[in-house]
């Protein structure tokens, strides 16, 4: 027997069978809360290695609505919350990417961690940091899905075209070389162009 199914006994043997509705509908919505931080939680966790994924901002944009109000481990939620928040808002340089990355995974892991601590799991931030599995195929992916992004923003935006390289066959290579080895030789005077001059015809 559950603690909540303890209550609602106690609350229907000595008060009577509308407490015992009221009750009941309180304990259905401390379901539902639960229900919905833990399917936040829950996508987070999955998701901690594909953190660009719909799914996880997704969840992410969920936190404050599922967390909110509560006592100090909800409040602790909130709290590292907006300091993830605070910090995937900041700008960053190239140079600085490599530290900025680095505290980001620290933020994540600290909201991780208050949001495990407030459901009741017993996760360590090192558990949770390093007990994911992201295939090297996937991240390629990923990597490469950015930069193709990335790309294309930069061309419709301007800042960027499309690059464009001329194709030859290997016989309009050996041509143009050749082309290009005679052309050498007459301006190089190594190899005078023959010039044939033509008489007028007599009139």
């Amino acid at each position: 027997m559950t603690v909540a199914e303890g209550v609602l006994i106690f609350v229907t043997l000595f008060t009577g069978p509308v407490a015992a509705v009221q009750a009941e509908q309180w304990l259905e919505r401390r379901r539902t809360k639960r229900r919905g931080k833990e399917h936040v939680f829950r996508t987070l966790m999955a998701t901690r290695a594909a953190r660009l994924s719909t799914e996880h901002v997704q969840a992410l944009n969920m936190i404050d609505l599922e967390f909110y109000g509560g006592g100090p481990k909800e409040r602790a939620v909130r709290e590292a919350w907006r300091q993830y928040l605070d910090h995937l808002n900041t700008r960053y340089e190239s140079d600085t990417l490599p530290a900025w990355l680095t505290r980001q995974t620290d933020f994540f892991i600290d909201l991780l961690y208050e949001m495990s601590n407030s459901l009741g799991y017993d996760f360590d931030k090192t558990h949770i940091k390093n007990s994911t599995y992201w295939p090297v195929a996937h991240g390629n992916l990923e990597q490469e899905q950015t930069v193709i992004r990335t790309g294309l923003v930069n061309i419709l935006t301007g800042k960027a075209a499309f690059p464009i390289a001329a194709q030859t066959t290997p016989e309009e290579a050996k041509e143009q070389a050749e082309l290009r080895r005679l052309l050498t030789a007459y301006l190089s005077n190594t190899n005078p162009l023959p010039v044939r001059i033509v008489a007028d015809p007599p009139g």
